[in-house]
């Protein structure tokens, strides 16, 4: 429960930032192109999306072959582990 906390203030701070006041006003494109992730699609065996990163940018490919929405939640999952696993070695196969 530790976390909780943290995880709320970055995601208050995503909102506010990015004016997003419904789910509708999400771009997830446009919150990775903000914070240095480029966003590639190609089609993936075996997962949904991963992430590459180092320093202060980073690649997310998701499947090309997965629906809008599948592939709006694969990279909201990655720009997760970009908030939280940045340094600490990211998963190159995830979501």
């Amino acid at each position: 429960m530790a976390r909780i906390q943290p995880i709320r203030a970055v995601v208050d701070e995503l909102l506010s930032e990015h004016q997003i006041n419904r789910p509708s006003d999400i771009d997830v494109m446009r919150i990775a192109s903000s914070m240095g992730i480029e966003v590639r699609q190609s089609q993936m065996d075996g997962c949904a999306a991963n992430i590459v990163g180092l320093g202060d940018a980073a690649i997310v490919t998701v499947d090309s072959r997965g629906d809008e929405g599948r592939q709006r939640f694969s990279i909201a999952h990655e720009i997760g582990h970009w908030i939280y696993d940045r340094g600490n070695g990211l998963s190159l196969c995830d979501a």
